[in-house]
């Protein structure tokens, strides 16, 4: 199984563009489905520090699950991350990303984490398998940092299989189904095999309930 890390020159880091789409949220319990909200994202874009970067904005709007806006700032020509920050209705967490260190900001405390490989920022990682060269049977790991968790882990990556799924509910389209474990978080992708859209997200919550994001 391959590592992938930041600026791997076998991947087209500068072929990412531009994007915005809006997302239903979904909770699925016994094969019973409920909308429970809508998620939107926009990547531009931008200079910073005399550099070019990609700019992640998240939105989830949810009265069940709660709003949240996540922006990650990261390297467009390496995908190397410089900054992440979530905003809940009760807290705000940074993550700062420098050579040998990861610094984390919460409830007014930072706390430093020593890095001693190259690493992604977790939630770019559904960013990274759009311009991976998916094909049956493809397996690749990386090493990420998770916000939530606030630590460093792995994270697996594999084509499940290639299916047919909606695009915006009406176009079927050929994807790939990629599994990706963040040590034991599962959660599954489906990217259209021409254009390399994120056309749809699964979650697994537990043996009966997922949470599904399906592109609209």
């Amino acid at each position: 199984m391959s590592l992938i890390l930041p600026g791997d020159s076998s991947i087209q880091w500068t072929s990412f563009e531009e994007t915005v789409d809006r997302k239903i949220v979904i909770i699925q319990e016994n094969n019973i489905r409920k909308q429970v909200g809508f998620t939107t994202e926009q990547v531009i874009e931008e200079i910073h520090e005399s550099k070019k970067m990609l700019r992640r904005t998240q939105t989830l709007k949810s009265d069940l699950i709660g709003d949240i806006e996540a922006i990650s700032i990261i390297s467009k020509d390496t995908f190397k991350p410089y900054k992440h920050k979530i905003i809940t209705e009760d807290s705000t967490k940074v993550v700062e990303y420098f050579d040998s260190n990861v610094r984390l900001i919460h409830s007014n405390k930072e706390r430093n984490i020593k890095t001693e490989t190259k690493l992604f920022e977790n939630h770019s990682v559904e960013m990274v398998i759009r311009l991976l060269p998916l094909h049956q049977g493809f397996l690749s790991n990386l090493v990420a940092f998770h916000p939530g968790k606030e630590k460093i882990i792995n994270v697996a990556i594999r084509v499940v299989s290639k299916e047919i799924v909606k695009k915006c509910g009406v176009e079927m389209v050929e994807s790939w189904k990629v599994e990706v474990d963040f040590e034991g978080n599962i959660q599954n992708y489906w990217i259209s095999v021409n254009e390399k859209e994120l056309l749809k997200q699964e979650n697994v919550l537990s043996p009966d309930a997922k949470m599904i994001f399906e592109r609209v």
